[in-house]
């Protein structure tokens, strides 16, 4: 696929307030960056489009394998 691309953050500034709702995080103030998977598409006609990706990532754990399929449907 050539138009998924992946992008990293400058890092930043992430603050974990003392009322979190995860009891286990440390609060207080760290410094984090973004990675993720991105794809982008050309524009799409008006109507319903449904959309699916799939990714799959192959180790060498316990669980050798790991593959799931997103269906995205987006309404126009």
């Amino acid at each position: 696929m050539d138009n998924a691309t992946v992008l990293y953050s400058k890092g930043f500034n992430i603050t974990i307030p003392e009322n979190t709702h995860f009891p286990d995080q440390n609060t207080g103030t760290w410094r984090s960056r973004a990675h993720g998977w991105f794809v982008f598409l050309k524009p799409l006609p008006p109507g319903d489009h449904k959309l699916y990706y799939n990714v799959g990532v192959t180790g060498t754990g316990s669980i050798n394998h790991f593959e799931k399929t997103l269906a995205l449907l987006f309404i126009f």
